[in-house]
């Protein structure tokens, strides 16, 4: 995890990527996790890259910003 941020002690989002070659490349799929108090929970995007940050007005407007421009915008 590369950034991590929470509007709570139950409400936490932590962001980076996974890493994994295939034989010839590198690939980085994003990785979001969000952790409810008890356990973490891995959300999809479907977006690729590396996440570097996260912040949050809320837990209901949560922004990643990341590799190759890439901003993900979660309303939960």
């Amino acid at each position: 995890l590369t950034g991590v941020w929470g509007i709570s002690s139950t409400d936490v989002f932590g962001v980076g990527c996974t890493i994994w070659f295939d034989g010839t490349l590198m690939h980085y799929d994003t990785t979001v996790l969000h952790y409810n108090g008890t356990s973490w929970t891995e959300q999809t995007t479907g977006a690729r890259g590396w996440l570097q940050g996260v912040w949050g007005n809320s837990s209901t407007n949560v922004l990643a910003v990341g590799q190759y421009g890439t901003v993900l915008h979660g309303t939960r």
